[in-house]
């Protein structure tokens, strides 16, 4: 069997990975133990600023195999975004000083951000309504500790079953 994918300067090498581990089982059951064996834990950013929801989203990122940091404000967060590479975003659209939405087409127009997933986790049903394309997943808060972790871990890319 000869696994050959096509590579070209505009394909994030996260996509890349996540191709070949859905056309190879020996690859993914490989990377899968290699993950387990390393301990891998994926990094994601928390932009909440209600400290209490912020807690428990990174709580339930932890229990889901993610290493979250929480920031709490708009202008904090574009600058942990300008200088790390996070797995995933969970994103308040209403945090102070620089707007999710604003934070959001920040991270899918940087190319270097290409493979971050995203997470809209948000009590404002029209705005988010009004940008769910460009997110990966949209939450309408109040977010349960369960429902986050669920959905976190099946994001995972570290974490892909037989």
């Amino acid at each position: 069997m000869s696994l050959s994918l096509r590579l070209d300067s505009f394909q994030h090498p996260r996509r890349i990975i996540e191709t070949a581990l859905s056309l190879c089982p020996v690859l993914r059951k490989m990377w899968y133990n290699l993950a387990g064996s390393l301990n891998m834990n994926e990094f994601a950013l928390v932009i909440e600023d209600d400290q209490d929801q912020a807690f428990v989203f990174a709580e339930a990122l932890r229990a889901a195999g993610f290493e979250p940091e929480i920031v709490r404000d708009g202008k904090a967060a574009l600058a942990r975004l300008e200088t790390t590479n996070p797995s995933l975003v969970v994103l308040d659209l209403h945090v102070p000083r620089v707007l999710g939405k604003d934070l959001l087409y920040y991270i899918r127009t940087d190319e270097r951000l290409a493979g971050t997933r995203v997470i809209l986790a948000t009590g404002d049903y029209r705005l988010s309504e009004s940008i769910q394309v460009e997110a990966d997943v949209v939450l309408l808060k109040p977010v349960g500790f369960d429902q986050l972790r669920d959905l976190a871990s099946r994001m995972r890319l570290t974490d892909i079953p037989d």
